[in-house]
């Protein structure tokens, strides 16, 4: 009878234990689905902590180091011309981590455009990894720093490359051989004279043609952009859509950093379609609904241009022109 009731006592037991265990898991799942559904999507609500946060995995992983394939990929390039970087098997490409406002990016132009006119086997892809950025801003970076090249591609990053090649730094420059492996990487400023010597490791000889005008400043190779001639098209553009076109006078802008800075803030103003800046010119031209923008309250009084910017330049608007177009 006592062993009986032993038994029934310790199966009583086991099955609440079960119970409770079975309580817990339900629970636990409970908690996660809920914690889930609140947890904002962080691709879609911070893409650029996405980008580093799942580029610093591929880094540490073999996706990206010399001698290993080089991750395929697919874009449209800026013209709407469908690609593959396996399309350039067969002689090397270079694939550059880009973006418009990327200093490093904007001093290796003439290193590159050099290096394709004695290299015209050598293909250049510039994906830009900037999530902000069209491919009107693209085709702006292209008229000034280098056009005329069809074997030199731009496209926006809509393939994960930036996390394929674990590179979420502007400026990297990944060299492929003809069979499609990694052969050189950097993430710093790449100067010809390296690109030549990795390229005669693949068996390439320069044409050593003399290259156009070279500059290693920065600031000189931003005077480039023609702001005159950019706002002339803006308004060719949007010509006969009902949009104003407002030309500002910025001042504090020192870097082509500033540039994104102050571009991010204002294409977050409702109504704002296009926005140009120029350095050189310390201007600016913003294309605006007018029904859904004010120029005074929502653009020059925007937090950029506030003495208390959460920013650590401090930049200031005034506007020189606001028309119809």
């Amino acid at each position: 009878m006592e062993l009986k009731m032993e038994k029934k006592e310790k199966n009583t037991f086991l099955l609440g234990m079960s119970a409770g265990f079975i309580l817990l898991v339900v629970i636990i799942g409970i908690y996660f689905t809920i914690t889930n559904i609140n947890k904002p999507d962080i691709k879609k609500s911070d893409p650029i902590a996405f980008i580093l946060a799942e580029s610093a995995k591929a880094a540490g992983g073999i996706k990206s180091a010399p001698g290993k394939e080089a991750p395929d990929f697919a874009l449209t390039d800026v013209n709407g011309k469908s690609f593959k970087l396996s399309d350039f098997r067969g002689n090397p490409a270079i694939v550059e981590i880009f973006s418009t406002w990327c200093g490093v990016c904007i001093s290796e132009t003439d290193d590159f455009r050099k290096l394709l006119n004695n290299f015209p086997k050598v293909s250049i892809i510039s994906v830009d990894i900037d999530p902000t950025e069209t491919n009107e801003d693209i085709k702006r970076f292209i008229r000034a720093y280098s056009e005329g090249y069809d074997n030199w591609i731009y496209a926006r990053d809509t393939d994960n490359v930036v996390v394929k090649y674990g590179s979420p730094f502007t400026g990297t420059t990944i060299l492929i051989d003809k069979n499609g492996k990694i052969a050189y990487r950097d993430s710093y400023s790449t100067e010809y004279e390296t690109l030549v010597k990795e390229l005669s490791k693949l068996g390439l000889k320069s044409l050593s043609l003399d290259a156009s005008a070279t500059s290693d400043d920065v600031y000189g190779k931003v005077k480039q952009i023609n702001f005159e001639e950019e706002v002339s098209r803006m308004e060719e553009i949007f010509d006969n859509q009902r949009y104003n076109l407002a030309v500002l006078e910025i001042k504090g802008m020192t870097c082509p950093a500033c540039i994104k800075i102050i571009k991010d803030n204002i294409k977050d103003i409702p109504g704002v379609v296009d926005v140009i800046l120029s350095l050189e010119n310390s201007k600016g031209a913003i294309v605006y609904d007018s029904t859904l923008t004010s120029i005074e309250n929502d653009i020059l009084n925007n937090d950029i241009f506030s003495e208390n910017t959460k920013y650590e330049w401090s930049y200031t608007a005034k506007l020189l022109e606001d028309k119809k177009i």
